[in-house]
């Protein structure tokens, strides 16, 4: 080791080189687990990053499941989520890029390495999923949300009923709130988990 607190010995005035040498050691230790630990809390921009933590909320999940309907055919669901504030249907959508869209146009714009390219307004899609779970239930609220995966990003402003994978808590109304459910909810989502099946196109 003295060889080793030699070879640090002077290159800073007034500091020992053993000293010095546990400084650079200790420094460089606690950079890389600083490192570390912030790549483990980041999100994992996939859907499926995106579905691990919608089932994480604390709150009851189904996922990839489906509704039969007469009229329009088999209705499929990514997920239904129970929360506090009623029964959310989630669908998440992965695009990379600058995304551009507005809540009432039928096409929205993603825009990577300055082509373009259009795709369906989501929450189209979003509002026939909520219709279709508001008919098989009465006493609980039903809202829908888009979540985009932290692949892309809206520079401008996002649609209402849009949020980002960071602020998924947002999107189901359970920020900062308890996540203790009304029993009238429960039995709501009993009742509608009765009514499901799993889905013939959607897979985890």
């Amino acid at each position: 080791m003295e060889s080793i607190y030699n070879s640090f010995k002077g290159l800073i005035p007034g500091i020992p080189g053993s000293v010095l040498f546990w400084l650079l050691t200790i420094g460089t230790i606690v950079f890389i687990l600083t490192a570390l630990r912030s790549k483990s809390q980041k999100s994992d921009p996939t859907t499926k990053g995106v579905s691990k933590a919608i089932k994480k909320l604390g709150t009851e999940t189904v996922s990839y499941v489906m509704i039969s309907d007469d009229v329009e055919g088999p209705i499929h669901i990514e997920h239904l989520c129970l929360t506090p504030s009623g029964i959310a249907v989630i669908d998440v959508k992965d695009y990379r890029g600058y995304l551009f869209g507005g809540a009432n146009t039928d096409q929205w714009t993603q825009v990577i390495d300055n082509r373009s390219f259009r795709f369906e307004n989501p929450l189209h899609r979003n509002k026939d999923r909520v219709r279709a779970i508001e008919s098989l239930v009465d006493d609980i609220p039903i809202y829908g949300c888009v979540i985009f995966t932290s692949a892309g990003s809206f520079p401008k402003d996002k649609p209402e009923g849009v949020f980002m994978q960071d602020n998924i808590r947002d999107g189901l109304g359970v920020a900062g709130k308890r996540l203790d459910v009304p029993t009238v909810y429960l039995s709501e989502w009993l009742e509608l988990k009765s009514q499901l099946s799993p889905s013939t196109e959607m897979t985890a």
